[in-house]
């Protein structure tokens, strides 16, 4: 898909959304079952490796659920707030498998394995859904490591990612973070 903007609404990226949301909450729920944990949003979660680790393994000794950031999770390509968390419990998962902290180098491994399961569902790195959840992992851990903020807007980020070049979708949303800051 090649062009100049591309709207929420467009048929062929509502239907991306649903794949990848029906593809996250499968992954989720796969791999609460590997772990023997189930997860719950909470404003409150671990935010470094040390506390992600404890919160697994409590997890899995006690049968609770492992608490997983549900802030920020409204405007996101996935359908529901909800489903991010899905996401984001994938994606703690994944710091806990492999022991990865939460600087870039370490992210960008974390992106690797979500985008290799992606491939591996039969998504093409050409696809539309590979392209936001590049995006949403690739693109955001550059744009925190290139401007010291976190994306305000994930959808609309990913959007410009799918129309413009990653490094001239990222000066172009930290461009629209600082308008709308002022």
């Amino acid at each position: 898909m090649q062009m100049e903007t591309v709207s929420v609404d467009a048929p062929e990226i509502q239907l991306a959304r649903i794949n990848l949301t029906k593809w996250i909450n499968d992954l989720a729920e796969e791999t609460a079952d590997e772990l023997g944990v189930t997860w719950r949003g909470s404003p409150c979660a671990p935010s470094s490796l040390a506390e992600v680790v404890e919160e697994f393994r409590a997890g899995m000794l006690t049968g609770l659920p492992v608490r997983i950031s549900n802030r920020f999770c409204d405007n996101t390509f996935y359908v529901r707030p909800e489903d991010n968390v899905a996401f984001r419990f994938v994606h703690d998962s994944r710091h806990y498998f492999l022991r990865a902290g939460f600087e870039p180098e370490s992210e960008l491994l974390v992106a690797s394995c979500h985008l290799a399961r992606l491939r591996r569902a039969g998504y093409s790195p050409d696809s539309i859904e590979h392209r936001l959840l590049y995006a949403d992992t690739v693109g955001q851990v550059l744009f925190l490591a290139e401007t010291g903020q976190f994306v305000d807007n994930q959808m609309r980020f990913a959007l410009r990612c799918l129309t413009s070049r990653l490094q001239d979708a990222i000066s172009a949303e930290a461009a629209m973070q600082t308008r709308e800051a002022s």
